[in-house]
C-alpha cells in the first residue's frame, strides 16, 4: 500500500510539473506572438546598404542588440529565418531577444540605389518599388521633382540655355516663364542632374523632402552646382525644349506634299517619260519666304543668288537664314530655288529597277493654290505670286503646284519593267529650311507601270502622316 502511494504522489507531481510547464510554454508562446511594447530609449539603428544578413546580425551583436546569439538565432528561426533588410530600424538596448526580432520586420527608413543616367520617371519607378508608392504618389514626386530643380538651378539653367543655343532676351524671357511645360517626359533635360547614391528615406516621407536630398548631395559634391549642371543635363531633352521655345517665339511654315496627281505616260520620241503633277502647301504658321541676297542686287547678269529663309517672330521682328541659293532656270526663265524638291520611284514587287531612280527639282516657290485659307494664322490672298530674283514664298494655308506639262516635271521609265511602282514625293530633302516639324515631308503613290503601252494605273496613295521608311 505505501509503495502504491508514493507511486500515485510522484505521478501527480509529474503531471503536475507537466502542466505548469505547458502553461508556462503557452504563456511563452503567446508572448512571443505578441507586438513588442515601445521600449524606452530607442534609437535610429542603421544597417548600411548592401549588407548580407550575417554582417547585419554581427552589427546588432557588436552594438548590444543581441546579447544571446543562440537566442536570437532560435527566435529568427521561429519567425521563419531571417527576413529583414538594409535600412532604419528603432531599437533599445533593454529590449529582449523577440523585440528585436520583431522590430528588424518593420523597418522606418528604407534604402533606395539609384545608378547613373536615369530620367525622372526612372527615378520614380525605383522610389515607387521601394516605397509601394500610388500613382498619386509618384505623380507628386514628378511635378515637386522637376519644381524643386527648376528652382535649384534657375538662373544657370537660363544662363546655360542662353549660352547654348544663342538666345535673345526674348527667347529667354520665354523659357523662364515656362517651367511647368517642361517639367514633362520629353523636356526632362534634368535627366541625369543627381549623385547615382544609396537614398536612405522614411517610408512615409514627403516628395519634397526626398528631393531635397538629392540637392544636398549634389551641394556635397560640387562646389559649383552650374559646373554640376553642364557635366549631366540630357542634351536631347534640352534641344527638345529649346525647338518649343522657338515654335512658341518664331512664325515657322510647316511645308506638307499631297501625293503625287494627274499621272501619265508620253513620249519625247526616244525616251518614255511619267508625267505628274505635284503639290506642297504650308500649314505652320508663318510663311516660307525666301530673300535673295541684299549685297547681289542690281548686279547684271543672270548669275546664281545666295538665298536667306526670312523668319518672322510673334513680335514682329526677323532672322535671316542662309539656306541655298536662286539659280536662272533658262528653261522656264525665270529664278529657281535649286534641289527644293526630291522625286523617287521604286518597284514594290520583284521587278528589276533602273540605276537611276531619284532627282532633284529646282522650285519656282509661289502662292499658286488655295489649299485650306481657313486654318489659324493663313493668308485670305496670295502674297507671293512670282518668281522674283528678290522675294519668293508660300504663304500659310496656300500651295505651290508643278503641273504635269512644265519642262522637266518628269521621271525617263524608258527601261522600266512592267509592274507596280511606289512614286514618292519629298519636299525640303535636305533640311535646309525650318519647319515647325519635319516628319511629314514625303507623300507618295503606288501605281502600276505599264510603259511599252503607255499605261499608269494609280493603286494608292499615301498621304505624309501616313509614309513609314
Amino acid at each position: 500500500m505505501f509503495f502504491i502511494h508514493i507511486k500515485i504522489k510522484t505521478i501527480t507531481t509529474v503531471v503536475a510539473g507537466i502542466f505548469c510547464a505547458s502553461v508556462g510554454a503557452v504563456l511563452v508562446f503567446f508572448f512571443l506572438l505578441s507586438s513588442p511594447e515601445r521600449a524606452a530609449g530607442q534609437e535610429l539603428f542603421v544597417i548600411p546598404p548592401h549588407t548580407t544578413p550575417n554582417k547585419a546580425i554581427g552589427l546588432l551583436r557588436k552594438d548590444g542588440y543581441v546579447r544571446n546569439a543562440k537566442v536570437f538565432d532560435l527566435l529568427l528561426s521561429l519567425r521563419g529565418g531571417v527576413t529583414f533588410h538594409p535600412g532604419g530600424y528603432f531599437l533599445a538596448k533593454n529590449m529582449n531577444a523577440w523585440q528585436v526580432v520583431s522590430a528588424l520586420q518593420s523597418p522606418v527608413e528604407k534604402w533606395v540605389s539609384l545608378r547613373t543616367g536615369l530620367s525622372n520617371q526612372q527615378i520614380i519607378e525605383e522610389f515607387a518599388k521601394t516605397l509601394s508608392w500610388s500613382a498619386k504618389d509618384k505623380e507628386l514626386f514628378r511635378v515637386t521633382f522637376a519644381a524643386m530643380y527648376w528652382d535649384f538651378f534657375n538662373e544657370d539653367v537660363l544662363e546655360l540655355f542662353s549660352q547654348l543655343f544663342s538666345w535673345d532676351r526674348v527667347e529667354t524671357e520665354k523659357f523662364a516663364t515656362m517651367s511647368a511645360v517642361f517639367s514633362a517626359p520629353r523636356f526632362d533635360f534634368f535627366k541625369g542632374v543627381y549623385v547615382p547614391a544609396d537614398y536612405l528615406v522614411r517610408a512615409n516621407e514627403s516628395a519634397s523632402s526626398i528631393v531635397e536630398k538629392f540637392l544636398a548631395k549634389i551641394a556635397e559634391q560640387s562646389a559649383n552646382k552650374k559646373t554640376f549642371l553642364q557635366e549631366k543635363f540630357d542634351h536631347d531633352a534640352a534641344k527638345a525644349a529649346q525647338e518649343y521655345v522657338r515654335n512658341q517665339i518664331e512664325m515657322l511654315p510647316d511645308l506638307i506634299p499631297l501625293p503625287a496627281s494627274e499621272l501619265g505616260i508620253r513620249t519625247d520620241g526616244r525616251n518614255t517619260l511619267l508625267t505628274f503633277d505635284t503639290t506642297y502647301w504650308n500649314e505652320g504658321i508663318g510663311p516660307l519666304e525666301l530673300i535673295a541676297d541684299a549685297n547681289t542686287k542690281g548686279i547684271a547678269g543672270d548669275l546664281d543668288r545666295n538665298i536667306y529663309q526670312r523668319i518672322y517672330r510673334v513680335d514682329g521682328s526677323h532672322r535671316d537664314k542662309l539656306s541655298g541659293n536662286f539659280m536662272w532656270h533658262d528653261t522656264h526663265l525665270h529664278y529657281h530655288y535649286a534641289d527644293f524638291i526630291e522625286y523617287a520611284i521604286e518597284p514594290v514587287g520583284g521587278q528589276k529597277l533602273p540605276s537611276t531612280t531619284r532627282q532633284k527639282s529646282t522650285f519656282c516657290v509661289r502662292d499658286i493654290a488655295k489649299v485650306d485659307v481657313e486654318i489659324k494664322h493663313a493668308a485670305k490672298i496670295e502674297q507671293y505670286t512670282i518668281c522674283g530674283k528678290e522675294r519668293q514664298g508660300v504663304s500659310v494655308g496656300w500651295g505651290d503646284t508643278y503641273f504635269h506639262t512644265y519642262p522637266d516635271q518628269n521621271i525617263n521609265i524608258t527601261s522600266f519593267e512592267k509592274g507596280l511602282y511606289r512614286l514618292t514625293f519629298t519636299v525640303n530633302p535636305e533640311h535646309v529650311f525650318e519647319e515647325l516639324r519635319s516628319d511629314n515631308n514625303v507623300a507618295s503613290v503606288i501605281i502600276h507601270l505599264d510603259p511599252q503601252k503607255e499605261k499608269v494605273e494609280l493603286i494608292d496613295e499615301i498621304t505624309s502622316n501616313q509614309v513609314r521608311n
